[in-house]
């Protein structure tokens, strides 16, 4: 411990007329949308910022009824809740609204001659204090902290001078650290624009114009596609004439063995579903290509298209195993990539019942539940024969003769917010295989897709490379961060002279001495406790 300071609980900081208090318990039918008070909740309490996201209130009358504490400017407000946990604020509103906050939000108010707001609250957002948060942390599903742990923590203290000066190094190294910060977060937007703007020009034919006119023999898309449509036909013609013969030579048997399945009828070659002509109607694409629905360019075997098993198909507890055939899920589809972190796995015998959901390398592989809709990657090469694991994935095999697994992957990334606002809105937005087999794609000759995805990932590469460089910047500004605190309530980061320049001030003391003034307000502001005396009850006497 520095020189002249001391460690206290935060209850120590409080004076007479200090809070350290939980929220208020406010239930649905507390509040009401035309009410005088607005309720602080969890969202508006950032690290070290106030959000200031909620909207709910409750009238005047019923906070009071409630009993509620009532927030003041300056308040320190401190999430006992994640993320992350333990994370605290300075209540920044005036008086212009009456204010009150959640119960999983402590309010603290200290003792303004001694306590620097600022400092305890920087200090409360350090790393050494959120370490020993997270040591008393207490829940199952969802980790809290309880006031009562909160106030098992000791906090060091510093003088009041050094306090004030501790404050400010702290601010205006983060203020410094927080313009950069807020430059590098400003060019990874510009980096999101740019890479949908490539996407858009590629995918309307910009970034192969020049390609196009100088290549003159190439068919058109309609001409393209009844040649495809034709090839097919005939493939699933001649299927369905083997499967006659495989009959046939049954029948001469006797029909011992098992009956030849007639052949299904390839998605690609279903003529019911329709493109969403009013998302195709939005299209601009070059006169030699052509809008298909996604379901055309899916392969020529059953189930190319199709999204996981039911819920009740497997059983997450019994049938996950530590090896075995890979579980993919919503967790290993992340936009342009596939995570192989965190897999599951389910016993063969188990895989060979779901056979149909499995994965191949090269399938397109889609999210569509949630927030997480549009999420699109490949399943690489010399990966295993996998599985989907529910219905808020899909999986698309293509084929590899008509359209590129790139060429898909990076036009659904191009149509992520399209797709979430037509998934089904509801409390888990979901978007169903009938809405994405109908979904509008550019149709075109694979010579251009060819040439499409190279001109995108020549440019995508760049962005990739400054977007690794803007996240190690922020990683470093993160850690430069926890630096600076840390070395703030260690007594670091003060230099000699700054500390020589505090003790210089004349109203410099020991923080033990402004402690024991804390504690001396308190026992002079507390009433005198009334003793009453129980009365003994009168001994009845038994009438005769």
């Amino acid at each position: 411990m520095k020189e002249d300071w001391t460690e206290s609980i935060l209850e120590n900081f409080i004076s007479y007329n200090g809070v350290f208090s939980d929220g208020d318990w406010v239930e649905k039918k507390d509040q009401d949308v035309n009410g005088e008070v607005r309720l602080i909740q969890l969202a508006d309490i950032g690290d070290g910022n106030f959000r200031d996201k909620s909207n709910k209130k409750l009238t005047i009358d019923r906070a009071r009824k409630m009993n509620c504490l009532f927030l003041n400017y300056g308040d320190i407000l401190i999430a006992r809740m994640p993320e992350p946990l333990g994370r605290a604020t300075i209540f920044p509103l005036d008086k212009k609204e009456s204010y009150i906050t959640a119960v999983d939000v402590a309010v603290l108010r200290p003792n303004a001659c001694s306590i620097n707001s600022k400092y305890l609250l920087h200090l409360i957002n350090s790393p050494s204090i959120r370490s020993e948060i997270d040591k008393l942390k207490s829940g199952t599903t969802r980790k809290r902290i309880s006031r009562k742990n909160l106030n098992k923590i000791l906090f060091p203290l510093a003088p009041l001078p050094e306090q004030q000066a501790i404050v400010k190094k702290i601010e205006g190294l983060l203020s410094s650290l927080d313009h950069s910060v807020e430059s590098l977060t400003k060019a990874q937007e510009q980096l999101k624009i740019y890479r949908q703007a490539v996407l858009k020009k590629a995918f309307e034919g910009e970034l192969t114009k020049e390609w196009r006119e100088k290549k003159t023999d190439l068919p058109t898309a309609d001409e393209l596609l009844v040649q495809i449509q034709e090839e097919r036909e005939k493939h699933y013609e001649k299927q369905i004439d083997d499967w006659k013969n495989a009959i046939k030579v049954w029948e001469e048997k006797g029909k011992e063995s098992e009956k030849p399945k007639k052949p299904s009828k390839p998605t690609n070659l279903d003529f019911k579903i329709k493109i969403l002509d009013d998302i195709a109607s939005l299209f601009k694409t070059p006169k030699s290509w052509n809008i298909q629905h996604l379901a055309f360019i899916s392969d020529n075997r059953p189930n190319s298209i199709v999204d996981g098993p039911f819920g009740s198909s497997i059983n997450v507890a019994e049938d996950y195993k530590k090896e075995g055939v890979p579980v993919i899920r919503m967790v290993n589809i992340r936009p342009l990539k596939y995570i192989s972190k965190n897999l599951r796995y389910i016993v063969k015998e188990k895989f060979r019942k779901l056979i149909r959901h499995n994965i191949l390398s090269g399938d397109v592989l889609i999210a569509k539940v949630g927030a997480t809709i549009g999420d699109c990657c490949i399943y690489p090469d010399k990966e295993p024969e996998g599985m989907l694991s529910t219905t808020g994935s899909c999986r698309i095999r293509l084929d590899s003769n008509v359209y590129l697994p790139k060429m898909l992957q990076y036009y659904i990334y191009f149509q992520k917010y399209k797709l979430k606002n037509i998934a089904s809105q509801t409390a888990q937005p979901f978007l169903n295989m009938k809405v994405l087999k109908s979904y509008p794609i550019p149709f075109l000759t694979i010579k251009e897709q060819h040439q499409i995805v190279k001109e995108i990932e020549s440019r995508l590469s760049v962005c990739d490379k400054l977007e690794e460089s803007i996240v190690t910047s922020l990683q470093k500004a993160k850690a430069l961060r926890q630096s600076i605190l840390k070395k703030a309530f260690e007594g670091t980061l003060l230099t000699p002279q700054e500390i020589a320049a505090c003790k210089a001030d004349p109203n410099y003391e020991p923080a033990s001495v402004l402690l024991e003034k804390i504690k001396a307000e308190k026992a002079a502001k507390e009433a005198p406790k009334k003793t009453t005396v129980k009365k003994k009850p009168k001994k009845r006497v038994a009438k005769h």
